[in-house]
């Protein structure tokens, strides 16, 4: 008689997970989200949007600025500066990966001061230099979300062109950075609830 075939084990599919703003408002809010990315099992991919209202600080700013009120770029990048200075020291203990956290997030106000200046001297400012500026929010709050974790699983980096910023893992890797979430292998089903939405 001929073996049976033992029945083909299917991969679990990939879940993509989005951390809103409302989601990420501050430290006790992004050790919640940390804790549920920590708790999970199977493949996964981790989106974070920027701090809540930091998106809407970083456009108003710009706004100003180009309006003929330069100073206001400069507030919008050290309010930007200090709430995200306040969740490293809350959420990193001291050391290099916090060392590291500051340092980037330094170099982010400063870019955003930088552009919003630019946008300012040419009076415009163009959908392009809106994205590229609220790219900033995303990145910086990828790497607070990242640096969060604890130290049994090294922060995840991200890239230099993730926008929105995301970092995935796979059931035995460690998390690492993407510029996009990979596409699930099956149409998705969302479910949102208080700012963060999963993908399956």
């Amino acid at each position: 008689m001929p073996r049976k075939r033992a029945p083909q084990r299917r991969p679990p599919r990939l879940e993509v997970w989005k951390f809103g703003g409302a989601s990420l408002a501050d430290a006790a809010a992004v050790r919640h989200a940390v804790s549920l990315v920590r708790a999970h099992r199977g493949p996964l991919a981790v989106v974070v949007s920027a701090l809540a209202g930091v998106t809407d600080l970083l456009l108003e700013g710009a706004r100003r600025s180009v309006a003929g009120e330069p100073e206001a770029a400069s507030a919008a990048a050290a309010t930007f500066l200090r709430r995200h200075r306040d969740l490293a020291h809350a959420l990193v203990p001291p050391g290099p990966a916090r060392r590291r956290l500051l340092a980037s997030t330094d170099a982010q106000a400063r870019e955003y001061r930088e552009i919003a200046h630019a946008m300012a001297a040419l009076a415009d400012l163009s959908h392009r230099a809106s994205d590229t500026l609220v790219a900033r929010g995303e990145r910086a709050a990828s790497a607070v979300v990242g640096a969060a974790q604890p130290p049994a699983r090294p922060p995840a980096r991200p890239r230099a062109a993730a926008a929105p910023s995301a970092w995935t893992r796979r059931r035995s890797s460690r998390p690492t950075a993407v510029t996009a979430a990979p596409p699930p292998t099956s149409p998705p089903r969302e479910r949102t609830r208080g700012g963060f939405s999963r993908r399956s």
